[in-house]
């Protein structure tokens, strides 16, 4: 079991967008604490049921101002769970539409259980499917017309230009399906 590591969970996946909507959930907190303190305690005021000076001693009014701050961090820490939920997948979502828009035609959106957005996952699996099978049947009637052209009566000058053309697209059509490795990396 010494092999087995815990993996760590990042919350702060995407940092701006987390932030950003933490800051408009904490002032929400705030807004809300306030504006139930006011409704609560203006009335008891202005009827003269309270009295702060005399009345509210300033241990309660202590733990009330205590009550505000414990409320705006839990606000804080619940936004921040609820949008690395959807930062999370949103990140991911990222890093395949650039692997897909770099050729990688087998990319598939894989989310964690709980994520939110699966059905934008799911819509992505399928566009990249259907873009696979395209530059598949691509392939296939590329090389049907590598075939079609080998067999054909052109000049052998005309016919070689032509067939190193669309072989050599063929080769790149594989690499984009996967099925070749690259193998000038440097």
């Amino acid at each position: 079991m010494l092999g087995m590591r815990k993996k760590s969970r990042i919350f702060l996946v995407n940092r701006d967008f987390q932030v950003r909507y933490a800051r408009a959930a904490i002032m929400v907190g705030i807004v809300s604490t306030v504006v139930t303190a006011f409704v609560i305690l203006c009335p008891l005021y202005f009827f003269e049921i309270l009295r702060i000076p005399r009345f509210l001693p300033w241990p309660i009014l202590s733990a009330m101002g205590c009550a505000a701050i414990l409320n705006v961090f839990l606000v804080a820490l619940m936004s921040l769970y609820a949008t690395h939920r959807v930062a999370g997948p949103l990140f991911s979502l990222l890093r395949a539409i650039r692997a897909l828009g770099l050729m990688q035609l087998d990319t598939r959106l894989k989310l964690r259980e709980g994520d939110e957005l699966h059905f934008i996952a799911r819509n992505f699996n399928e566009m990249a499917e259907q873009m696979e099978q395209m530059v598949a049947s691509d392939h296939l009637r590329l090389m049907q017309w590598v075939e079609v052209l080998e067999e054909s009566s052109l000049a052998e000058p005309e016919k070689a230009a032509l067939l190193n053309d669309m072989k050599d697209e063929a080769y790149l059509m594989q690499q984009r399906l996967g099925r070749i490795e690259d193998s000038d990396e440097e």
